[in-house]
C-alpha cells in the first residue's frame, strides 16, 4: 500500500537523523551555497547602473577625438571654399538674377550708354534745396557725360558679414580693422548680425575679398548706372523730392545700421538695393574731383594713379543731399563703421 510505503520512508529517515546526533555529525546551519550559483544568467542582469555623476573625463593621453572620432566632423575644420556661381542664366535681360552657392545674388546690367554725373543747372537747383551746402560739394560731380559700358553683373546687395567672415576663416581675407558697431560690442563675429554688412574694411581688404570670390570691385561708372539706370534720376527709385526713410537708410531716420536686403522699395532701376544710404562702398577707381572733364566715353576705368580710392552711396550717417546716385567723395584713410563694399563681374 502506499500508506505503508511512506510511513517507511519516514521511520527509515529518523532512524538516520538519531543515528548521526549519536555521532556528532549533524550540522548546525544551512551551508551557503556556492559563489555564482543563484545568481541570474547575464542576459537579466543590468549591466551598468544609471549613473549618479558625470562619467570620468579621458585621461589626458587619450583625446576625445582619439575615443570616438565621429563627435567631430571634418566638415566643421575644414577651410571654407569660396563661393560658386550657379549656371549663367541663359539671355538675361535687365535685372535678371543670378544665383550664387552662399546665398547670394547678382544682377544683370545690360551694355549700353548712360548719362553720367550731374548738369550745372541741376547743382543749382541742389543748392537750392540745400542752403548750407556750398558748390565745391557738387562741382566733383559735373559736367554731366555720356557713357557706354560693356554688359556685367553687379552684387544685388552689400556684401555681408558673413561672407566676409567665410574668407577670413579660410585664411584670405584679414578681420575688418575693427570687430564692433556704435549700437554693440562685438559685430562682426555675432550671428545676429550675419545678414548686415560688413563695415571697418579698408580697400585693400574689399578687393581680395572680391579676388577670393571670382568678382572685383565696380567701377565708379558700373556703380553710378547700377543705381540710377538710364534715365538720368538722382536717386535710385526716382527724383529727389521723393526722398524718405521708407526708401533709404540715412541720417533723418535715426536707424543704426540694417541688413544688406533691406528697403525694397528704394530698389534701383534694376533691382539693386541699398544704393543709397546704409553704408557707403569702394569702387576700384582711384579717385579724382576733375575726372569727369576727361574721362573716356566707353569703359571709363578712373585714373592711373592717386592717393585715394572712390567711395559711393551714402551711409545711415549721412544727410539726404550725400545719399544720391551721383554723389562721389574719396575714401577715407582709415576704414569706418560707416563703410563697406559689393563687388561686381564682367558678363560671360
Amino acid at each position: 500500500m502506499k500508506t505503508n510505503g511512506l510511513s517507511t520512508s519516514i521511520a527509515s529517515l529518523l532512524v538516520l537523523i538519531l543515528v548521526q546526533l549519536s555521532c556528532g555529525q549533524m550540522p548546525t546551519k544551512i551551508p551557503e551555497p556556492t559563489q555564482g550559483i543563484l545568481e541570474p544568467s547575464p542576459v537579466e542582469k543590468p549591466t551598468e547602473s544609471i549613473p549618479t555623476e558625470m562619467p570620468a573625463q579621458p585621461s589626458p593621453e587619450q583625446s576625445p577625438t582619439e575615443q570616438s572620432p565621429e563627435v567631430f566632423p571634418t566638415s566643421i575644420v575644414n577651410t571654407p571654399a569660396p563661393p560658386k556661381p550657379y549656371a549663367t542664366p541663359i539671355n538675361p535681360g535687365s535685372g535678371s538674377i543670378w544665383e550664387w552657392s552662399d546665398g547670394s545674388q547678382m544682377v544683370y546690367i545690360p551694355a549700353g550708354e548712360f548719362t553720367m554725373g550731374i548738369s550745372l543747372f541741376t547743382l543749382e537747383t541742389l543748392m537750392q534745396r540745400c542752403p548750407g551746402c556750398t558748390r565745391d560739394w557738387y562741382l566733383n560731380e559735373t559736367p554731366d557725360h555720356k557713357v557706354s559700358l560693356d554688359e556685367y553683373w553687379i552684387d544685388r546687395t552689400e556684401v555681408r558679414n558673413a561672407h566676409y567672415r567665410s574668407c577670413v576663416f579660410a585664411n584670405i581675407c584679414t578681420e575688418p580693422v575693427q570687430l564692433y558697431a556704435y549700437f554693440t560690442a562685438n559685430y562682426f563675429y555675432e550671428f545676429e548680425y550675419d545678414e548686415y554688412p560688413v563695415i571697418y574694411v579698408s580697400y585693400e581688404q574689399a578687393q581680395t575679398y572680391c579676388q577670393w570670390t571670382g568678382k572685383r570691385l565696380p567701377t565708379e561708372a558700373e556703380w553710378e548706372k547700377a543705381a540710377r539706370g538710364i534715365d538720368g534720376r538722382l536717386l535710385p527709385w526716382g527724383s529727389f523730392s521723393t526722398i524718405n526713410c521708407i526708401f533709404a537708410n540715412y541720417d533723418e531716420c535715426n536707424l543704426p545700421l540694417e541688413v544688406v536686403d533691406s528697403y525694397p522699395a528704394g530698389a534701383s532701376p534694376y533691382g539693386v538695393l541699398n544704393m543709397a544710404g546704409n553704408v557707403r562702398e569702394w569702387v576700384f577707381d582711384w579717385y579724382s574731383a576733375d575726372y569727369y572733364e576727361q574721362s573716356p566715353a566707353s569703359n571709363p576705368l578712373g585714373p592711373d594713379i592717386g592717393e585715394r580710392h572712390a567711395v559711393r552711396g551714402g551711409s545711415y550717417l549721412n544727410v539726404p543731399m550725400m545719399v544720391r546716385a551721383t554723389d562721389r567723395d574719396s575714401g577715407p584713410p582709415d576704414p569706418d563703421g560707416a563703410l563697406g563694399f559689393r563687388c561686381a563681374v564682367d558678363a560671360k
